[in-house]
């Protein structure tokens, strides 16, 4: 409590006041607050001036009350960083780049980013699930994508996620509330099956081919 005691912004404002000066403010609760008054009678303690019984008792009172308001500010500042930190987990992150999309899951960070205030870090993680996803891409259009490749750029996407951009703008330790990822995961496999949808429709030999290597490992 002390420390939050030494916060009060009079403190320094008053530290130069004659002992008369400090005085005038303790004696006049109309004049000045209880806050201002608080910091006038710590100086004077400070300066070994002698109080009366009352004005010690006044004082004891008024550090009670100063402290138990800064009890109460710090529970709502503790109530706000709890609604700011409802947040999808490391764990959901990275199982989403892994298998899902790499984008998907910086799509989740980049969502705590931008509840943290930290927008432009937010813009970036998006950017480098782009550059990953363009990755995979250029795999697959030159022909050179095989399920470990896959699975290294995964993984690969998931650990910079996690292990740079989260422990580096959001905390190593921080305190959250894990957000529930049902509503994010329907929308990405909704995603998913359209894009796969369209795939077929504008290419139906692709759509026969996987009927055909279907019916082959079946035939094994």
């Amino acid at each position: 409590m002390q420390k939050r005691f030494m916060e009060n912004q009079y403190l320094s404002y008053y530290k130069n006041h004659s002992e008369k000066e400090l005085l005038e403010v303790v004696q006049n609760p109309e004049a000045y607050n209880d806050e201002a008054r608080l910091a006038a009678y710590d100086l004077l303690k400070k300066k070994n001036k002698t109080l009366t019984i009352e004005q010690i008792t006044e004082f004891e009172s008024l550090k009670i009350k100063f402290n138990d308001s800064q009890v109460i500010t710090k529970k709502e500042e503790e109530q706000v960083d709890e609604k700011l930190r409802n947040w999808y987990s490391p764990t959901a992150i990275l199982g989403f780049s892994i298998f899902l999309e790499p984008l998907f899951g910086a799509i989740l960070l980049s969502q705590n980013l931008k509840k943290a205030d930290k927008k432009k870090q937010a813009t970036i993680v998006i950017l480098v699930g782009v550059v990953f996803l363009l990755g995979r891409m250029a795999l697959v259009y030159t022909q050179r994508m095989t399920q470990v490749n896959s699975l290294i750029i995964s993984i690969g996407a998931g650990l910079v996620f996690i292990e740079f951009f989260w422990k580096k703008h959001l905390g190593y330790k921080v305190k959250y509330n894990r957000k529930s990822i049902w509503k994010p995961l329907l929308i990405f496999l909704g995603v998913i099956v359209l894009i796969f949808g369209l795939q077929m429709a504008l290419n139906p030999e692709l759509f026969q081919e996987l009927l055909k290597q279907q019916q082959l490992q079946f035939a094994k």
